[in-house]
């Protein structure tokens, strides 16, 4: 399961991070994430990077077997989160 961290209010560091091995795939644009899709990072259980404008951080954690969790999205602006959400149906986290 990975979770978001955000730190500091100019700009801030996302963390997504998981409590066991996987990838965590997470786009910018609000789109979901998909391997091999030109707008999709993949990191690793912990991930980090600056972000320093508005976004739509949309994310999803595989484990090593395979297992996904469901998506999740947080919207920045300003550079302050202001939602997130377990998943696109805005369930929480």
């Amino acid at each position: 399961k990975a979770g978001i961290n955000l730190v500091n209010t100019l700009s801030v560091t996302i963390l997504l991070s998981m409590d066991e091995p996987g990838l965590v795939l997470y786009t910018l644009d609000g789109a979901e994430p998909a391997r091999g899709a030109s707008n999709t990072s993949i990191g690793g259980a912990e991930t980090s990077f600056g972000l320093s404008r508005n976004a739509v951080i949309t994310w999803r954690a595989t484990d090593q077997a395979g297992n996904e969790e469901a998506i999740r999205q947080a919207f920045s602006h300003n550079c302050h989160c202001l939602r997130a959400s377990a998943d696109s149906q805005g369930a929480p986290l």
